[in-house]
């Protein structure tokens, strides 16, 4: 939780560029957030989130070579600790309707 002189940090990681600075403005625009990085494939969320320890992921899901599915469970499993207290929660923001394999997800 944000705290004064503590802000939540928070990695965004979308294949679109629109939409990634579509994310990162609706998030810095609240002075109690503040975006750490921002990644356009899973493969670079795996190092982002392991660099930059942030407290919060936006994860789209359909993204080239690595997918926010198989990345989210990377992170989960090679750094679990400073990830423990997440829950899962999944917005789509996408006009296109998710894959039938992407329909449920539990981490």
């Amino acid at each position: 939780m944000a705290t004064p002189n503590k802000k939540i940090r928070v990695l965004v990681v979308e294949d679109s560029l629109f939409m990634r600075k579509v994310l990162e403005g609706i998030f810095n625009a609240d002075e109690q957030l503040q975006v750490v990085g921002n990644a356009k494939d899973g493969r670079e969320a795996v190092a982002l989130a392991e660099s930059l320890k942030p407290d919060v992921i936006t994860m789209d899901i359909n993204m080239p070579h690595v997918d926010g599915l198989q990345a989210t469970a990377e992170i989960m499993t090679t750094n679990p600790a400073p990830f423990a207290h997440w829950n899962s929660v999944r917005l789509n923001l996408s006009p296109s309707p998710p894959a039938p394999s992407t329909s449920t997800c539990r981490v």
